[in-house]
């Protein structure tokens, strides 16, 4: 095989006679009597086969939403979830209120929070985590992901180039996997290879096989970008695993099996014949290769002995005899990590790779290493919006300002994709990172999406990728690219840009992480403006909890007032005890769905102490208005440490907030 491993499980249907659906002691789960789909679930988490999972525990937790297990699972399979990753935090958090006592708890909300980009409380569970259980055989993981969070602000908001990423839609993409592209833009030609049902004997893309353990096929769109895709013929493509390799001085690099599992040869595509390139071919895995120095040089993919990490990177010359050279590492790209998809630009001297080691925020990021005399400088991580918390791999170059790559990112159509990028106006500066969230009024259906942006050199709202509503909470949460103007659309109605039901959110001017909105499609077809005019200040002034907006519940005013502590205390005075009596009363009329309580204190302390006496703040607090009667449906009770910009020993900063959230 190639690159990507892509593994399918057949469905097992297995019926066992069970008991109730708790946890038991050893952490297994007892079955329920008859419960084939318990039983299905359970073994698919159990082989860490999370997505096929998910659907099974769905079902189960609508069926028993009080099962805090259900609860758990669903959320810990909701983060491995590419287009519902954003369902994950709710159900793990609403476990963390309910029962805190589950080991990996405090992991699997770290990795919810990293899967939706929020990088900083992704840190701080992490390091609950690590710091709770440094010798359970998640901290290894979890350390990793931890590195991937720290790195995480920097890269994401750090780019030199300001691209805009499109998903190559579903002329290309499909519901499987479509990566490694080979573009030819002068002849109008793009070359890939798709693991999926084609059907690579006729050559009639999308017929179905008769296995589910599909081959690598190498793919070839002609002309128009709409033009339907087709599998190469005989002998390019075969029984076994066939992939793109290079495109070089319009010559064609291709990848083929060998018969012994997990290796592979290269070869140049001469008059419809497979020429193998002696030399490079060994017994070992080679993968993939990038050709420069008029063809005479070559840096590839390999696994080996003594080699660094799992897949690392080689470089070799052809010789005089047209046989290759033994290969060299390359110590300064190579990690103890995977390195692969290389891919070298003569205009500008510079390897471009995909790594999982160096500062990458999550799988494999590409990096980029100018070559200067026979050596790679230090490897740069090229950023947003081009590499993400996913895979992002196979970068290549079409012309001066568009760019390839294949991702398993939110939002595609498969478990790969291939996506276009594209250098914006150089004038209008790089921002970052948006995450736009927000209600969603007025669709009726499956509350699915698409949202598209402007291409900048077409000027041509072009897809950048299907994304599904929150059912948990009806919200709709998108990691989007500030300085860009997007147009969201209901799939449940025509879909196109055109539509009467559409959102339109300028991003141009937006200078905020974090934007909530209300995503009305009732209303005219007027762009949405989130405008931050001025950068935040070093030092910004701090808005204490008795000067936040009167909070508003059904176009009735209803002022909430904040619990204020003394130093070092968490207990509550009897004043305000008597007045969360009286708001305990007040809230029994109010339907509230969900109650946010949130503990601070002032910056005198240390850290760790601090956390901690923000979160007894806020549980006491908690306690206190359980005990005098209030019925919230969802209650978040979070500890957040020192109150936000507090300097010093501040009586304002010793604070619980209470906050209603309304449907």
């Amino acid at each position: 095989m190639k690159q990507l491993v892509l593994s399918v499980l057949c469905s097992l249907s297995v019926t066992v006679v069970m008991a109730q659906s708790k946890l038991a002691n050893d952490g297994h789960f007892i079955f329920l009597k008859n419960g084939n789909l318990l039983d299905e679930a359970v073994f698919y988490y159990a082989e860490k086969d999370y997505e096929t999972a998910l659907p099974f525990y769905k079902e189960l937790e609508q069926k028993y939403p009080d099962d805090v297990d259900f609860s758990y699972r669903l959320g810990v399979c909701y983060t491995y979830s590419k287009n519902e990753a954003n369902k994950a935090l709710e159900y793990l958090l609403k476990v963390k209120r309910v029962d805190s006592s589950i080991t990996e708890l405090n992991y699997q909300i770290g990795r919810a929070y990293y899967v939706n980009y929020q990088f900083d409380n992704a840190t701080n569970y992490l390091t609950k985590f690590i710091t709770q259980y440094p010798a359970h055989p998640t901290a290894k993981p979890a350390k990793l992901l931890l590195n991937c969070t720290k790195n995480g602000d920097e890269v994401l908001h750090s780019a030199q180039n300001n691209y805009v990423v499109f998903n190559a839609d579903n002329t290309i993409n499909t519901v499987y996997a479509e990566y490694a592209p080979l573009v030819d833009k002068i002849n109008q030609k793009l070359y890939y290879t798709m693991r999926g049902d084609t059907n690579i004997v006729n050559g009639v893309h999308d017929k179905v096989v008769t296995t589910i353990d599909y081959t690598e096929n190498i793919m070839l769109q002609s002309g128009s970008t709409q033009t339907t895709p087709h599998s190469l013929i005989k002998p390019i493509n075969s029984r076994k695993h066939d992939a793109t390799l290079a495109l070089y001085n319009n010559k064609l690099y291709v990848y083929r099996d060998k018969k012994r599992r997990g290796s592979g040869n290269f070869y140049l595509v001469e008059n419809n014949t497979l020429i193998p390139l002696k030399g490079l071919n060994t017994k070992a895995w080679e993968g993939s290769a990038t050709f420069f120095n008029g063809g005479k040089s070559v840096v590839f993919s390999s696994i080996r002995k003594r080699n660094t990490g799992g897949r690392d990177l080689y470089i070799a010359t052809i010789k005089t005899d047209g046989t290759w050279e033994k290969a060299v590492a390359l110590p300064n790209i190579n990690t103890e990590l995977d390195e692969d998809a290389p891919y070298f630009d003569e205009t500008d001297n510079t390897l471009y790779f995909s790594s999982k080691g160096h500062n990458t925020i999550g799988g494999y990021d590409i990096f980029k290493a100018k070559y200067v005399n026979g050596m790679f400088e230090t490897p740069v991580n090229i950023g947003y919006p081009i590499n993400s918390i996913f895979d992002d791999i196979y970068y290549t170059k079409a012309t001066n300002n568009e760019y390839y790559f294949a991702s398993n990112r939110t939002g595609g159509f498969g478990s790969y994709d291939i996506y276009k990028a594209c250098t914006t106006n150089k004038v209008n500066p790089y921002k970052g990172l948006t995450l736009l969230g927000g209600k969603i009024e007025n669709v009726e259906g499956n509350k699915q999406f698409k949202v598209y942006a402007q291409n900048p050199i077409t000027n041509v709202a072009e897809l950048v990728g299907n994304f599904s509503a929150n059912e948990f909470n009806n919200s709709l949460e998108l990691p989007l690219q500030s300085g860009i103007v997007y147009t969201i659309v209901p799939t449940n109605t025509i879909d196109t840009v055109t539509t009467a039901k559409v959102l339109v959110v300028d991003l141009t001017s937006n200078t905020k992480q974090v934007v909530t909105q209300l995503f009305d499609f009732a209303k005219p077809i007027t762009p949405i403006a989130i405008i931050e005019t001025s950068a935040v200040a070093a030092n910004p002034p701090v808005i204490y909890p008795a000067e936040l907006p009167v909070k508003i519940a059904k176009s009735k005013a209803f002022e909430i007032k904040p619990i204020y502590f003394a130093s070092n205390s968490s207990k509550v005075s009897p004043e305000q005890e008597e007045y969360l009596k009286l708001l305990a009363a007040d809230l029994k009329t109010k339907n509230i769905p969900q109650f946010e309580i949130m503990g601070y204190t002032d910056a005198s302390g240390k850290d760790n102490y601090n956390n901690k006496l923000a979160q007894r703040r806020a549980d006491v607090v908690a306690s206190l208005l359980r005990r005098y009667g209030t019925r919230v449906k969802y209650w978040a009770v979070k500890g957040q440490g020192v109150y936000m910009n507090c300097q010093g020993n501040n009586d304002k900063c010793r604070v619980v907030t209470l906050n209603p959230v309304w449907d």
